[in-house]
């Protein structure tokens, strides 16, 4: 039987194309148009992560569902299409995956460069978020920008960055990923 790619989802959710990992204790959502190289770049972000022993996971691809929950992003994978990511000239394929996380940055693939700010903003679902404009189809050159700017984007004094989006996940009700690299 197939399933409804809503269900599960709560009623307020918007379907967006895009897809999405969790690195460490938030996530990146990519977007752009068919064939930017969205899949290939959140599979190569969770390579690295992973080589890094630090946690990345799916949590959609091509499709996603976002709703704004305590002036936060969060996504959640469409039941339908759960652990499953289609890789151009291989096929579907399935993978461990994460059923919901907050969004930290997203990143625009595009075929050319974003402005001359590294970061700017953009408004998904009554949040702003910190949005990073790349070239599409550049992986090594995006994982490195994407590394970067979560970094800004995650930096607190003291080092204290992972325990505070821990703190940030459990608020929400999300599952923690305390103690977690694969």
């Amino acid at each position: 039987m197939i399933r409804s790619a809503r269900e599960g989802i709560p009623d307020d959710a918007v379907n967006l194309h895009a897809s999405v990992v969790v690195l460490d204790a938030g996530a990146v959502m990519v977007r752009g148009a068919a064939g930017a190289g969205k899949t290939h770049l959140a599979l190569a972000l969770i390579e690295k992560w992973q080589e890094q022993g630090r946690f990345a996971r799916l949590l959609a691809d091509d499709q996603v569902f976002v709703m704004c929950r305590d002036g936060r992003l969060v996504a959640r994978t469409p039941l339908a299409t759960a652990g499953l990511a289609e890789i151009r000239g291989v096929g579907i394929v399935e993978m461990p995956y994460e059923p919901a996380a907050r969004v930290d940055l997203v990143v625009d693939l595009a075929e050319e460069e974003g402005p001359d700010a590294p970061l700017s903003t953009v408004r998904i679902e009554a949040v702003d978020l910190p949005l990073l404009t790349l070239r599409h189809r550049d992986t090594a050159a995006s994982c490195v920008s994407v590394a970067w700017a979560l970094a800004t984007i995650r930096a607190v004094p003291d080092g204290q960055n992972g325990e505070i989006m821990l703190a940030l996940d459990n608020d929400l009700g999300l599952p923690s990923r305390r103690g977690r690299t694969t």
